[in-house]
């Protein structure tokens, strides 16, 4: 199981990895802008969080609302805004990670996210 310095190491290569992809299509000839990107982001998780309950539900929308002015207001970038909303999705994820659920070694899969 990870702990501590390799946790954050896999989530930090797995922030700058998924940070990079999305910025790459949009890069890419016909690539979605990143502010439509994460606007549709937005609405995604406003819908996910319509009728959640979960404990996390609030910080999540207060999060969504953040990047949202944030979005509206034209800063920071659109990139700072990607890495954000990357990083939180990393950190929800690492919050619930449960080695049990996947009935397996999971050093080896996360083995293929580090450099």
């Amino acid at each position: 199981m990870l702990v501590g310095a390799d946790e954050d190491r896999v989530v930090a290569t797995v922030v700058a990895r998924l940070t990079e992809r999305v910025l790459a299509r949009a890069r890419a000839p016909g690539g979605q802008a990143l502010e439509e990107v994460v606007a549709e982001t937005l609405i995604d998780e406003r819908v996910r969080l319509e009728d959640t309950h979960e404990p996390r539900a609030d910080a999540d929308r207060a999060f969504y609302a953040r990047v949202h002015r944030e979005l509206a207001r034209g800063a920071p970038s659109a990139r700072a805004l990607v890495r954000d909303v990357v990083t939180h999705y990393a950190e929800e994820i690492r919050g619930h990670f449960d080695p049990r659920v996947y009935g397996h070694d999971v050093g080896r899969p996360l083995r293929a996210v580090t450099p």
